[in-house]
């Protein structure tokens, strides 16, 4: 298995709703490879097309082309570390929402030369989350139920997405990477909370924060402190 996504799978072990593909942009070739669950994501058979750029794009939901637009030249100017929640349309003409993940390969000059990462097929959890599951999910305690709408209020903000959204990609995260949701919450807040300083901002910190638990490095006993660099997050 590809090490890139060995943290991925082991984060999700036990978890068989969602599907997550791989993809591979050689930017000297112009050459992507896709693993079989992403073609299967788009809607098409393994090898039944020869990915491209355009095919890539023309996949994103018209409404969330523009900002997944952005988030392609960003990553293929910089190679920035990235995480986008969206939309695509499949050839089967069904709409599904993914978060996509990865990060760019820079030669010696900087430049850009690859950008890897992978796709989670969260539809079916995002379609699940209702008033009450949040409500059943925070019954705990009035402490736990403050960590957690200040968590969502977060996610709200940067990521622009609703409360049933933002809720959803916490009880992924909380779920796949084995975290009470309180403790996720929590983590989150502190975050936030944080002085910020010139070259770090709430898009990034969030980011670093949500890859680092997927992949294990933060975790709730260890803080946030030594987090390493991480997917920025954006709508």
């Amino acid at each position: 298995m590809d090490n890139r996504i060995q943290p991925v799978i082991a984060a999700m072990a036990g978890g068989e709703r969602e599907q997550l593909g791989w993809f591979d942009y050689d930017l000297t070739t112009d050459v992507w490879t896709w693993s079989a669950t992403l073609y299967r994501i788009h809607g098409f058979e393994p090898g039944e097309i020869v990915p491209t750029t355009a095919i890539f794009v023309s996949h994103k939901h018209p409404e969330d082309r523009s900002h997944t637009d952005e988030v392609l030249a960003a990553v293929l100017e910089t190679g920035q570390p990235f995480c986008c929640r969206h939309r695509i349309i499949t050839s089967r003409r069904e709409v599904r929402t993914v978060v996509t993940i990865g990060q760019g390969t820079l030669d010696d000059t900087g430049r850009v030369t690859k950008v890897t990462g992978y796709f989670v097929d969260i539809t079916d959890a995002a379609t699940a989350v209702s008033q009450q599951a949040i409500r059943d999910a925070v019954a705990g305690s009035a402490a736990a139920r403050a960590q957690i709408e200040q968590a969502k209020g977060a996610l709200m903000i940067v990521q622009g997405v609703s409360a049933d959204d933002a809720f959803a990609i916490l009880r992924w995260h909380s779920s796949h990477a084995n975290v009470k949701l309180r403790d996720l919450a929590q983590l989150i807040v502190d975050a936030i909370q944080q002085p910020y300083t010139g070259t770090d901002d709430a898009n990034q910190r969030l980011g670093r924060l949500l890859s680092g638990v997927v992949d294990g490095s933060v975790r709730p006993e260890r803080g946030i402190a030594a987090t390493p660099v991480r997917p920025v997050i954006t709508r």
